[in-house]
């Protein structure tokens, strides 16, 4: 498929879907590994500012959820 891209939209990068990228990442990830990010995420405090986002999501959503009703 990458190839057949390559013929239609010649001198365009190619670009991996995302969910896919990051389920392979994943499935590279062993258990020890794993961990051992987690660890490191929540010492660099990305963990902490990814939960803030999702909460200001959850309250934006609400917002405009209640202006449409």
């Amino acid at each position: 498929m990458i190839e057949a891209a390559k013929l239609v939209f010649p001198g365009v990068s190619h670009q991996f879907c995302q969910s896919h990228f990051l389920r392979n990442a994943g499935d590279a990830l062993t258990k020890e590994l794993h961990q051992e990010l987690g660890k490191e995420l929540k010492k660099s405090g990305v963990q902490t500012e990814v939960k803030r986002i999702q909460r200001d999501m959850n309250k934006k959503k609400r917002r405009e959820s209640k202006v449409n009703i």
